[in-house]
């Protein structure tokens, strides 16, 4: 697994397959803490494309805030999970939904912290 994204209170994790996976930050750190996550002893290339890394580098606090926030509601129906009744309205949702599938498809990776990807 790959960590793409820490924030405040949870880690985003990419599989080789390209499955994002979602950590508690407290979690994780018992994880780490008990030896069941180490990191690489030698350099491994990342597997995200230059452009979007760029796009993540670029992004700033807010902007992951709320790439995260958009991540949270959607990551249920990208693993097939029913949707909960939300306070999200349904056609924010749909474009939320939208947006991550192109980026997906644009840059091999869906989730963004861009409002137009």
């Amino acid at each position: 697994m790959t960590i793409v994204l820490v924030g405040e209170t949870s880690v985003l994790l990419h599989t080789k397959e390209s499955q994002a996976v979602e950590l508690a930050l407290n979690t994780f750190e018992d994880l780490v803490r008990e030896g069941k996550i180490t990191g690489f002893r030698n350099k491994v290339e990342c597997n995200l494309s230059n452009e979007i890394k760029e796009i993540l580098l670029k992004a700033s606090e807010q902007d992951l805030k709320d790439a995260n926030f958009r991540y949270s509601i959607v990551e249920p129906w990208l693993r097939g999970q029913p949707i909960e009744d939300n306070k999200i309205p349904k056609r924010t949702f749909r474009d939320w939904k939208a947006k991550y599938l192109q980026a997906q498809q644009k840059y091999g990776y869906g989730y963004s912290n861009r409002q137009g990807s």
